[in-house]
């Protein structure tokens, strides 16, 4: 029975893969399907042995899987407890008391359990199924995103910002950033083609707004830090030339953001943000598991966190460093960020000395990723998790790398040549 609910729901992810990349090649991108498809699944099997033989499953994954695995048995027994479940009533469904009261003092995680729910189902309770079927929907929004992508030459820009390592290895998988990450790309995609369509396309908002509501309940920091950027990157795009009025409309349009997003969650009020920030930092850096915490003199004030932002701006672009490698895995993470720290010094150096012409735009963005990633590395300081929780810049950060340098000419013909076989 066991091997017949592993094989069953396999072949449906295997049949559902390939219908899927036959819909990509009549469009003519069956090939970067397979390419970008198959290396996320290899990074998902290097997912896997690196939580198990270095983090001996002590990782959120593998948590959820645990849960979603009770939550699966009561759903048998109890038909009806599925309708408790998603209404938020757990003190009426058959589980353990202790899951009670975790779903109760962790809503968004109870929330992104609902959302695993069917990836679980038709998964028949197998994680690693489950992390397939997560994996393979990631694939389809970053598909989606190519697409748009395609006539321009930042389309082999942004595949290879896909390709970065630490980007693929934290959206595969049953994590929350497998599921956030591709949703972005994917409100992306939608917004594009909403705009194509001088904004009449209904469906592609009213589903853009759904995918927005969702991560808002996962990762409310993360959608908040997204959805600032596309006002500004709005914005700016309306105004060819930097002035003194652009600036002091960005000014107002974010300050009237920080005032809306503040009524939606307490957390980001702008008055309570540093207190926010330096309760998360003491609660990270007291566990006994985050020894690798790096060290900031915060107060719960704002001039606390001006005072600590240079230090935290240069591990943003240098982090981790050889000096706070923990474990085996950490030194693929510290090549990674050496490798990116050079080639930031380059650009750096070729701009400086007038050998290449840096876009007002991607300065502004340097700019802003640097001031994000610099308050969500004072909340979250342990190395480990901070390699994480970048994942909601560091897309942006390659692609402004990449699209400053000119590319080598092997990674065009090797990509170029491969893909335009369809």
């Amino acid at each position: 029975m066991n091997i017949f609910l592993t094989i069953v729901p396999s072949l449906l992810w295997l049949i559902i893969s390939y219908y899927v990349y036959q819909q990509y090649h009549k469009k003519g991108f069956g090939n970067t399907f397979i390419l970008l498809h198959g290396y996320r699944l290899l990074f998902f099997c290097i997912q896997l042995l690196i939580f198990e033989y270095t983090y001996y499953n002590q990782i959120d994954s593998v948590s959820y899987q645990q849960k979603l695995s009770v939550l699966l048995i009561d759903f048998i027994h109890y038909p009806f407890d599925v309708v408790h479940f998603l209404l938020d009533d757990y003190d009426q469904m058959q589980i353990p008391e202790t899951l009670i009261k975790y779903l109760q003092v962790q809503p968004r995680v109870a929330f992104f359990l609902k959302i695993l729910l069917p990836f679980y189902f038709i998964s028949a309770g197998n994680g690693i199924i489950c992390g397939l079927w997560l994996t393979l929907f990631g694939t389809v929004c970053f598909m989606n995103f190519l697409s748009i992508e395609n006539e321009r030459s930042d389309f082999k820009i942004w595949l290879l910002v896909l390709f970065v390592p630490s980007i693929t290895f934290w959206t595969v998988g049953l994590i929350k950033e497998a599921f956030v990450i591709p949703v972005f790309f994917l409100m992306y995609y939608l917004f594009r083609k909403a705009e194509a369509k001088a904004f009449k396309d209904i469906y592609s908002i009213l589903f853009m707004v759904v995918l927005i509501y969702i991560t808002w309940n996962i990762k409310y920091y993360y959608i908040a830090i997204f959805l600032l950027a596309g006002i500004l990157h709005v914005f700016m795009k309306s105004n060819v030339h930097i002035s003194f009025r652009l600036v002091i409309g960005t000014l107002i349009s974010v300050l009237i953001f920080l005032g809306i997003i503040g009524l939606l969650h307490p957390n980001l009020i702008v008055n309570k943000i540093p207190e926010v920030i330096y309760q998360s930092y003491q609660s990270t850096c007291k566990l006994p598991s985050f020894s690798d915490c790096i060290s900031f003199s915060l107060d719960g004030s704002w001039m606390s966190i001006i005072e600590n932002i240079p230090k935290a701006s240069v591990q943003v672009f240098y982090c981790p460093t050889f000096l706070q490698l923990h474990n085996k895995s950490s030194i693929f993470a510290g090549i990674e960020s050496h490798a990116l720290l050079l080639l930031f010094v380059h650009v750096t150096y070729r701009w400086v000395f007038g050998k290449i012409v840096m876009h007002k735009e991607h300065l502004f963005w340097l700019f802003f990723i640097m001031l994000c990633g610099s308050l969500l590395l004072m909340a979250s300081p342990n190395i480990g998790s901070f390699s994480r929780y970048r994942i909601i810049y560091l897309p942006a950060f390659c692609y402004i790398l990449f699209k400053s340098i000119e590319l080598p000419n092997w990674i065009h013909l090797i990509f170029l040549k491969y893909l335009k076989k369809e």
